[in-house]
């Protein structure tokens, strides 16, 4: 495929949505909030016109807050590698998936991931939520890595929001 069809093909297109998603409000439980907007998406966004573009990045921002707070960082920063693994896994995953269903398709990508993350943490543990082992390795990919991806899903349906306003 000609890289004029990817929705992103330079690391400055990650930079600039992670840019924007820093300037949003931090937010004291982002997890929650994140399942939260995703159920409302469900109800609410097949009814009307939201506004996808801020909706993306305002998820961004809460699943990157997540990952911080699990990695212990309290800044949002941008990752040097993150760019770059985002265009890589885009130019691996195509774009006609993105495509076909559009930003409905982006959200219940995003929405599997969430559930992931809720199915690998320990909510209940006292000392905070835990990663799901199996005979003391890490189950599958790690939660941070999850919410990594939420990230880069949350950069390609900004993308896929403008171009189609455009």
């Amino acid at each position: 495929m000609p890289s004029e069809e990817y929705l992103i093909t330079q690391p400055e297109h990650v930079t600039a949505v992670l840019t924007k998603m820093a300037e949003l409000e931090k937010v004291d439980t982002p997890m929650s909030v994140i399942l939260k907007m995703v159920d409302e998406f469900r109800t609410v966004g097949t009814v009307r016109k939201l506004d996808m573009s801020g909706f993306f990045l305002k998820l961004g921002r809460l699943a990157w807050d997540s990952f911080a707070s699990i990695r212990g960082n309290d800044g949002i920063g941008v990752p040097k590698l993150l760019p770059a693994l985002l265009i890589e896994k885009h130019k691996r995953y195509g774009v006609s998936p993105l495509t076909r269903w559009g930003t409905v398709g982006v959200v219940i990508r995003i929405d599997s991931k969430m559930q992931r993350v809720v199915n690998m943490v320990h909510e209940d543990d006292p000392d905070g939520p835990q990663e799901h082992t199996l005979f003391g390795l890490p189950v599958s990919e790690s939660v941070a890595d999850t919410l990594m991806d939420v990230v880069g899903y949350c950069v390609l349906g900004y993308y896929l929001t403008k171009r189609s306003e455009s």
